[in-house]
């Protein structure tokens, strides 16, 4: 693996630890800019558009990524905090680090790295090899769970090659790369909870890789007989078991200790999103019915039960902290906060 020192640091839930302390980011206020920009994008590309990303950094705060914008939220009062007016296509927030990740439509610049409690530009990073540069895939974007690493697949279409390349954080520095061997979109990423290990899956390719970050070493290749695609992966919190949302196919459940796909729900799900809650006993799948049939169900891991459904959908990173509120989206830009328990609606952005 290039530039690989071993991986950095310990690793440990996000969201388990500190999650008492409110991130630094909630007390920035204002409009903050692009690299060299003095002024917003024009009107035009300033519009709402179709919701990627919610995370709730606590159990009053939201950020909302949209392909125009980024924005943190004061929930009980309904304001906006902060503002970061960017087209980006790709979203990643390490809410104990502080990081924004962004891919920004610019071509000049692959991602930009921000850094929330000074709301200044942290790193611009852009991958090339051989002179030949890569571009970010959609969705391919992940902090390691101490937010020492950012993961990111990217992929040339003049050589026709793709990977995972990882770069610190401390300064920015190439970290690393992880091979597929196949031109593959890599368009999931997960970084295991508390092991040195990355997995990745593929839109077009249709598969699953698992890395390790000893040596850079692909470990595992998970190929399921299945006629749809990995859209999205999380492991649970202890790391355990590893959840892909896999389309039509449904929700695939791999056991990590075995190596091997172990039964999952029943498959009249249609799994395009997952999200563990975080005491790991629970989780929301998005799952598509059809044109305008889509809704987020809450099940019970294990017996598969159904615990809650609610309205909308994209429901990735959107537990509070104490796992009491979930927040969904819809495509025209709603945004609902749930409570878990009663399923009432809080707040409607």
């Amino acid at each position: 693996m290039e530039g690989n020192q071993g991986y950095p640091g310990d690793t440990g839930s996000v969201f388990s630890e500190h999650a008492h302390e409110l991130p630094a980011c909630v007390h920035l206020r204002g409009t903050i800019f692009l690299p060299g920009e003095e002024s917003p994008p024009s009107e035009e590309n300033h519009h709402k558009g179709i919701i990627l990303h919610t995370g709730a950094v606590s159990q009053e705060h939201l950020i909302v990524h949209t392909r125009s914008s980024v924005a943190l939220y004061h929930l009980p009062t309904q304001t906006m905090l902060w503002h970061i007016p960017c087209s980006s296509f790709n979203f990643a927030l390490d809410s104990r680090q502080n990081l924004l990740a962004l891919t920004p439509d610019d071509p000049a610049i692959s991602i930009v790295v921000w850094d929330l409690r000074t709301g200044q530009p942290l790193h611009q990073l852009t991958y090339t090899s051989n002179e030949f540069p890569f571009s970010v895939s959609p969705d391919g974007l992940a902090f390691s769970p101490n937010g020492q690493l950012l993961a990111v697949g990217v992929e040339s279409a003049e050589k026709e090659e793709t990977r995972v390349v990882l770069w610190d954080m401390t300064d920015g520095h190439l970290f690393g790369t992880l091979e597929t061997g196949d031109y593959d979109d890599m368009t999931t990423l997960a970084f295991h909870p508390t092991r040195p290990l990355v997995v990745g899956g593929s839109f077009n390719n249709r598969k699953v890789w698992f890395w390790s970050l000893d040596d850079g070493h692909l470990i595992n290749v998970w190929e399921p007989n299945c006629n749809d695609r990995p859209y999205n992966l999380e492991f649970n919190p202890d790391g355990t078991f590893l959840f892909v949302a896999w389309g039509a196919c449904g929700l695939r459940v791999w056991d990590m200790k075995q190596e091997r796909e172990v039964p999952g729900i029943p498959d009249t799900l249609h799994a395009v999103k997952v999200t563990l809650a975080p005491d790991g006993q629970s989780l929301a799948v998005a799952h598509f019915g059809g044109v305008g049939l889509q809704d987020v169900r809450v099940l019970e891991i294990g017996s598969w039960r159904l615990l809650h459904t609610f309205v909308g959908n994209y429901p990735s990173e959107s537990y509070s902290p104490d796992g009491k509120l979930l927040v969904t989206s819809e495509k025209h830009g709603h945004i609902y906060v749930w409570e878990l328990a009663t399923q009432r609606l809080l707040y409607t952005l």
